[in-house]
């Protein structure tokens, strides 16, 4: 009698074994495989990451400059929010197993304009500008920011 149990103990650890392997092999072909280079999700990733790079940018500059108080509020909420974004996009692409960079530049191909990114010369001249000035150029810039990041034109 002891010799059947030890063998029906056998059983059930043999049992639960093919079970938990059977389970890890559907997994492993039902789990989906990280994106690839190049694909929409990693460019995606990149460009995001570098548009949101220019608002915090901007914002750092009024942060620092700003006399109005509502005005720094917002330069601060939009530093903090896109950095964090900036943060969990460069994360995707850590499990992704991708570079933070790609061998293009962000954006690439695109119309930065139409994307709402300023050019250099504006993004620059909020350092220089009159306090007033530079909010209102601030606020502006940021609109037009925010509203050429959507949609996202797919370039592949």
């Amino acid at each position: 009698m002891q010799r059947r149990v030890r063998r029906h103990g056998l059983i059930r650890w043999g049992g639960a074994a093919l079970a938990t392997a059977a389970l890890g092999a559907g997994l492993a072909v039902a789990w989906p495989a990280p994106p690839r280079e190049p694909s929409a999700d990693v460019a995606f990733a990149r460009d995001m990451a570098a548009h949101h790079a220019q608002a915090v940018n901007m914002s750092v500059t009024l942060l620092r400059r700003a006399a109005d108080p509502e005005v720094r509020l917002l330069a601060q909420d939009i530093l903090l929010t896109q950095q964090a974004q900036i943060g969990q996009m460069q994360g995707w692409l850590m499990a992704w197993g991708r570079p933070l960079a790609g061998r293009e530049a962000p954006m690439k191909g695109m119309d930065r304009s139409a994307m709402g990114m300023a050019p250099a010369g504006e993004e620059a001249a909020l350092n220089t500008l009159p306090v007033t000035t530079a909010e209102t150029r601030f606020l502006l810039l940021m609109r037009r920011h925010h509203q050429g990041a959507w949609p996202w034109p797919r370039r592949l």
